[in-house]
C-alpha cells in the first residue's frame, strides 16, 4: 500500500524547546515575511498575551497553505508558546527578553483538496481507477512534493530558530 489510500500525507512534526534569550518582536515579524516569500496563504489563528505573575505568556498560532497544483496542497501549522517572558538587561548592557519558548511545527500534503476525484458521491469504479493511477503513476510525484513540503517546513523552523539566542 502506498499513498493512494491516504487523503493527507503527513510530513514534518517537530517541537523545539528553548529556555533562554529571545527576540520576540523579530520573531513575530519574520513569520509573515517568510510565508509571503514562499507564497503561502496564511493567517494567525490566535494571539494571546497575558500576565501570569512570573512574567508574560504569549501564545501565537499560525496556519498557512499553498496550492501546488490542482491535485496537491501544502499545509503548515506553527504554534509558538512563550512562558515567563521578561525584559532583562544582558551582561553587555543591551536590553533583551528572556523566556521559556516552545515552538511546534507540523506540515502535511493534502491530496485532492477540492474533492474532485474522491468525493463521496463518486462511483466506486472511478475511485478505484484514481487509486490505481496514484499507486502506479503518481508515486514519484507524491514523494517529490512530500520532500519539498518537508524542506519548506524545516526552512521555516530554521528561520524561527534564528530569533532564539
Amino acid at each position: 500500500m502506498g499513498f493512494e489510500k491516504l487523503d493527507v500525507i503527513s510530513g514534518v512534526s517537530e517541537k523545539v524547546v528553548h529556555h533562554s534569550f529571545i527576540d520576540v518582536f523579530g520573531l513575530i515579524k519574520a513569520i509573515p515575511a517568510w510565508f509571503k516569500q514562499f507564497q503561502y496563504d496564511f493567517y494567525e489563528k490566535g494571539l494571546a498575551e497575558k500576565d501570569i505573575g512570573t512574567g508574560h505568556q504569549i501564545d501565537s498560532d499560525w496556519i498557512a497553505s499553498r496550492s501546488v497544483d490542482n491535485y496537491l496542497k501544502f499545509k503548515i501549522e506553527l504554534s509558538i508558546k512563550i512562558l515567563d517572558l521578561r525584559k532583562i538587561v544582558a551582561d553587555d548592557g543591551t536590553e533583551t527578553f528572556w523566556g521559556r519558548t516552545t515552538i511546534t511545527i507540523k506540515s502535511e500534503v493534502i491530496k485532492d483538496p477540492h474533492g474532485t476525484y474522491k468525493a463521496k458521491n463518486r462511483k466506486k469504479s472511478l475511485k478505484f481507477f484514481v487509486e490505481l493511477y496514484e499507486r502506479y503513476f503518481l508515486k514519484d510525484y507524491f514523494i517529490k512534493y512530500t520532500g519539498k513540503s518537508d524542506e519548506e517546513a524545516l526552512a521555516l523552523l530554521e528561520t524561527v530558530r534564528k530569533y532564539l539566542k
